[in-house]
């Protein structure tokens, strides 16, 4: 797909579709299932990780030479798994500054920074290693 967006524009549009789909599935998750907010957290990332690999190898780089598919989903899942620590600790050091128990709001907003944090390492990975120019 041909787009005059430039790369990290379309991975950050690509990075709020998934920041969505991680959210609700997080708050979904955590209402449904009444469970600890990690774990409601690596659900909603883990989903949020299958929508953005599709959507950033058709839409962000489409144009990228070469790229096998069995290899760029192993190596976008290592980077991912690297930006799901960095993802996770940064999320519950966040939520260590908040009060005991969590409100839904707290735990949205928590998520949120902790997805931006990982996001500047996932887009840097993924451009120079899963779908190098």
């Amino acid at each position: 797909m041909k787009t005059a967006l430039p790369p990290l524009l379309r991975f950050g549009l690509v990075g709020l579709v998934g920041l969505c789909v991680d959210l609700t599935t997080t708050a979904a998750v955590l209402l449904a299932l009444d469970t600890v907010p990690e774990v409601a957290k690596f659900v909603g990332f883990c989903l949020a990780v299958a929508v953005t690999f599709v959507l950033n190898r058709r839409f962000t780089f489409a144009t990228s030479p070469n790229v096998q598919n069995r290899s760029a989903i192993a190596l976008y899942c290592f980077g991912q798994a690297v930006g799901a620590v960095i993802n996770i600790v940064v999320f519950s050091a966040i939520l260590s500054f908040f009060h005991v128990p969590l409100t839904l709001v707290e735990i949205c907003l928590s998520a949120t920074a902790a997805a931006g944090i990982a996001w500047c390492f996932n887009y840097v990975y993924a451009a120079r290693v899963v779908f190098p120019q």
